[in-house]
């Protein structure tokens, strides 16, 4: 009868980097500056030799804490290359040779090529970064965020104007009749003139009471955006004629 192979299922899934690349680089450049400031401390006693070997182990512990956490698995590749084991070598000793305790000068020596031994394996993953691929959707919220800075760079200049475009709308020729903003509506409407010139899908929203102690009344918002475009102030007075009201801009974290 033939025996049912044993069979461990293995995580076929590629190692991605969980941050920017530009940011994990120069987290490994510190460490491996690190590394070669602890490799050049003066060791003069066995005293020194111990505070050596002590902060290697915490600059070791946190490389490999590093490179657990910068990708999308624990045990990823990286973290391996990084505490494999090497493998040593097969020494044949004679039962007369009589063991020998190793020198000061020795013991530092056999430590500082322990540490660069390290120090190698980090600069070898650094070598390797352009090759790592980023998780995917990693850059997903900086653009968001950098869309949403140029967005509200556009509504900040916009309404900036939006006083004096009002006011202007006053001072027609050849004897026409002024077009005056006499109230909430009239904002509404020239908000909504100005707001179709730069975005498609624009919501009309209700009164809402109380914005930071105030009476508020929102106007519009954008959907896609996610902001709120708002007017403030009271209702005998609008923006052109008191320099209390004002349009606001509000971010909200719904769609």
């Amino acid at each position: 009868m033939a025996k049912a192979k044993n069979s461990i299922a293995q995580d076929t899934t590629p190692d991605f980097l969980c941050k920017e690349k530009n940011q994990f680089e120069k987290e490994l450049q510190e460490r491996i500056e690190k590394g070669l400031a602890l490799k050049s401390l003066p060791v003069h006693s066995h005293d020194d030799l111990l505070k050596m070997q002590e902060e290697f182990s915490y600059w070791h512990d946190y490389n490999k804490e590093l490179l657990r956490r910068a990708f999308n698995k624990v045990n990823n590749r990286y973290y391996e290359d990084y505490t494999q084991t090497s493998s040593g070598g097969m020494f044949i000793t004679s039962i007369y040779d009589r063991p020998k305790k190793p020198s000061l000068g020795e013991q530092v020596s056999s430590q500082q090529e322990h540490i660069e031994k390290y120090i190698t394996r980090l600069k070898k993953i650094q070598q390797k970064l352009p090759l790592i691929e980023e998780l995917p959707g990693l850059n997903t919220p900086r653009l968001e965020i950098d869309e949403r800075k140029k967005v509200l760079g556009e509504l900040e200049r916009m309404l900036a104007r939006f006083h004096k475009s009002a006011q202007s709308l006053r001072n027609r020729r050849l004897g026409r009749s002024p077009v005056l903003i006499a109230d909430e509506y009239d904002v509404q409407y020239l908000l909504r003139a100005f707001l179709k010139l730069h975005f498609d899908d624009i919501r009309e929203e209700d009164y809402v009471p109380s914005y930071a102690g105030g009476n508020s009344r929102v106007d519009f918002v954008l959907r896609r955006e996610k902001l709120v475009i708002g007017w403030f102030g009271s209702s005998a007075t609008m923006p052109t004629n008191s320099p209390d009201d004002r349009v606001a801009i509000f971010e909200t974290g719904t769609a």
